[in-house]
């Protein structure tokens, strides 16, 4: 079994591509281009990370953002 809580590969790439400090902003651009990907499994990890990142304090998403950055 996986942890789904675990911030993996993909997760860290998608914020650091498409991330801000705002959560609002991040959650706004991953709804955008989560649509377009080529790659079924990059898409996928991205909306799992939206709906992640959704479930989030502001707080814990700017440290972990900044961190992936």
């Amino acid at each position: 079994m996986t942890n789904e809580n675990r911030f993996n590969f993909n997760d860290a790439l998608l914020t650091a591509l498409f991330g801000t400090p705002s959560r609002k902003n991040t959650i706004d651009r991953l709804g955008i281009v989560c649509p377009v990907f080529p790659d079924e499994e990059l898409r996928k990890s991205a909306v799992i990370l939206c709906e992640r990142i959704k479930k989030m304090d502001d707080f814990s998403w700017t440290a972990l953002c900044k961190m992936a950055k």
